[in-house]
């Protein structure tokens, strides 16, 4: 029995505790509306690549960790910001994906937001999976461009106007490569994402 304590608290030493660095950015998406006594609350699901965590031991999939942190959602269309809430959500491993690059699961989040906290009017881009917009964690303001890549972006984030953007989304058809998910048309997002000027 000492044996086995020993050797599960040096496992929690070794991983250290998993949670998102700053400037995580992945994809936020309208999943439902939920009616309320006095307005309604839009359910918005957030993924964030995996890529992303910190001692990350590939053995959290389908399971949570609680992080506190800072979530900004920016406009899909437009880059303006429509949310900005602070507080200790709760992230799921879920499973995203099984293709030639094997299976790939990335940190979700769900949240249930009364619409009156949304800053503004927004678009969802129903062409890209309900697409609602850019979901930034702990944003830093030290980020630089990301690089286009070769097929023309669909949308693209500009946190400050006069920035060149800091993230692109477009989509390519290829069966080998196509993910689950909505719509059923094997359009796949890719997302250039946010990167830290190193000091």
């Amino acid at each position: 029995m000492k044996y086995l304590v020993l050797l599960i608290l040096l496992s929690h030493a070794c991983f250290g505790q998993v949670n998102l660095e700053p400037n995580s950015i992945g994809l936020a998406y309208i999943a439902g509306y939920e009616e309320t006594g006095d307005g309604y609350n839009a359910l918005i699901d957030i993924s964030i690549p995996q890529d992303y965590l910190i001692n990350d031991n590939r053995t959290l999939h389908g399971k949570t960790f609680q992080q506190n942190v800072n979530i900004k959602i920016f406009d899909v269309s437009r880059s303006y910001l429509l949310l900005d809430t602070t507080a200790n959500f709760e992230f799921k491993m879920e499973f995203w994906c099984e293709n030639d690059g094997g299976t790939q699961y990335r940190p979700s989040a769900h949240l249930k937001v009364d619409n009156r906290q949304i800053l503004g009017d927004y678009i969802v881009n129903y062409e890209l999976q309900d697409l609602l917009g850019f979901a930034v964690i702990d944003l830093s303001e030290q980020i630089k461009p990301a690089t286009k890549g070769q097929i023309e972006p669909k949308i693209a984030l500009s946190i400050n106007s006069k920035d060149e953007p800091s993230a692109y989304v477009w989509t390519d058809y290829d069966d080998a490569e196509n993910c689950d998910g909505k719509p059923e048309n094997n359009l796949i997002v890719f997302l250039k994402p946010l990167k830290v000027i190193s000091s």
